[in-house]
């Protein structure tokens, strides 16, 4: 490779893991040494056999990769390779690089791929999942709605939602539900939670939600309203 770049015709070379196998450390190393050597521009294209094709390819930059091989949703042979939102706003948010992106349309990408594909994406995947923002437990839950109110987003999350072009932060009812949760969810629905027994109802979200294995919709709130909950007396 050396020859081809001091006596032959070579834009740049790529580092290539089509299986997935290099380590951050490894990737540092081999990085390091093909800039040092071929003085000519490195790029790096990784698959995610370990899950660490971002990770790879954050080493490779900060060791002086200067291209990233990416692929929409990560989608790629086997495993995949590298994903472009994950490797894109973590490069942008983490590391500094400005990149000339338009951030806010990464989910529109991502579902319109999706849909081409037919590759369905996790819920919980990275920056463009469906439920990234969804929040269930009681803790965090209360813990939202204070910083909602402060005005403080960024204490909780390390980027505002609508930077990717998510909607927002959505309180959810489950099995880990606290009673911040059911207050929110009985003011979103009109209700004077004053007049309603919150534990009680609390415990039979939870119930539902362990009996059905699945979140509790605001229609299943209602009919637990009108079923179980006795209303406080004034």
């Amino acid at each position: 490779m050396e020859n081809v770049a001091a006596k032959g015709h070579m834009d740049s070379a790529v580092i290539v893991d089509t299986f997935g196998v290099c380590s951050p450390e490894a990737v540092r190393y081999f990085t390091r040494k093909a800039c040092e050597h071929l003085k000519k521009p490195v790029e790096a294209h990784f698959h995610n056999d370990f899950g660490l094709a971002v990770a790879n390819s954050l080493a490779a930059v900060g060791e002086g990769a200067e291209v990233v091989h990416t692929t929409v949703n990560g989608i790629g042979e086997r495993m995949g390779n590298a994903d472009l939102a994950e490797t894109a706003l973590s490069l942008e948010a983490l590391y500094g690089l400005k990149l000339d992106l338009k951030f806010s349309k990464l989910r529109e990408l991502s579902k319109l791929v999706e849909k081409i594909s037919g590759i369905k994406m996790p819920p919980q995947k990275p920056v463009v999942g469906d439920k990234i923002f969804n929040v269930e437990s009681g803790i965090v839950a209360g813990w939202w709605l204070n910083l909602k109110e402060a005005k403080l987003p960024l204490v909780m999350y390390p980027y505002k939602w609508d930077f990717v072009g998510q909607d927002g932060v959505k309180l959810v009812l489950g099995k880990k539900s606290g009673r911040e949760s059911i207050i929110y969810k009985l003011n979103e629905l009109g209700v004077d939670a004053s007049k309603i027994d919150v534990d009680r109802l609390l415990l039979l979200v939870k119930e539902e939600s362990l009996k059905r294995k699945s979140l509790i919709s605001d229609d299943d709130l209602k009919a637990l309203l009108k079923g179980s909950v006795r209303v406080r007396s004034q």
